[in-house]
């Protein structure tokens, strides 16, 4: 992680648990965090790094193309830990379809 404090950040503007847990880390190990540039959408962030401006946290999801395109490329941050929490959200005076249902269950 030491070796991060030398790259150009380029971050999502919109604060959140992900950015601030990321914060807390650099933070714990001691390491400067240049966040120089925030943009407001995970799509001009990958532009940016993209054209060498500097490196970024993105979900996978978001570059599995550039990834395998290899027109930008995956670094695993050892000392980063992110667990991901995703949940489900349904209308609450709705009946479910047989489908949903069994879906749900499954969860």
């Amino acid at each position: 992680m030491v070796e991060l404090g030398d790259e150009t950040f380029i971050a999502h503007n919109v604060l959140s648990p992900y950015r601030d847990m990321v914060l807390r880390e650099f933070q714990r190990h001691h390491v400067p965090l240049r966040m120089d540039i925030e943009m407001p959408t995970i799509e001009s962030i990958r532009k940016l790094v993209q054209s060498n401006l500097g490196v970024a946290f993105l979900p996978r999801m978001c570059v599995e193309q550039e990834l395998e395109q290899r027109t930008l490329c995956a670094v695993r941050v050892e000392e980063l830990h992110v667990e991901r929490k995703i949940y489900l959200v349904m209308p609450a005076r709705r009946a479910l379809s047989y489908a949903a249902g069994a879906f749900l269950d499954l969860l």
